[in-house]
């Protein structure tokens, strides 16, 4: 008997409350799905202000602060 049919078999004998906390559960589980996939998208702005600032030459904290003495 393959699992799906097993879990099937006992949800036909779950009542309604016990029910509910299976889905609250599966429910959970899509969202850490959701999650882990988000993290993929911030790993590419990360690459992109990384290309953006590969053209300073010195340290982004000397260049910060050069750029500020030269609005004063």
């Amino acid at each position: 008997m393959l699992v799906k049919d097993i879990l099937i078999t006992e949800l036909d004998s779950m009542s309604s409350p016990e029910l509910l906390r299976i889905y609250e559960f599966i429910s959970a589980m899509k969202l850490t799905t959701a999650k882990s996939k988000t993290k993929r998208i911030r790993s590419t702005h990360y690459l992109k202000v990384r290309k953006a600032l590969s053209s300073i030459r010195k340290p982004l904290s000397g260049f910060i602060i050069s750029e500020r003495d030269e609005r004063i």
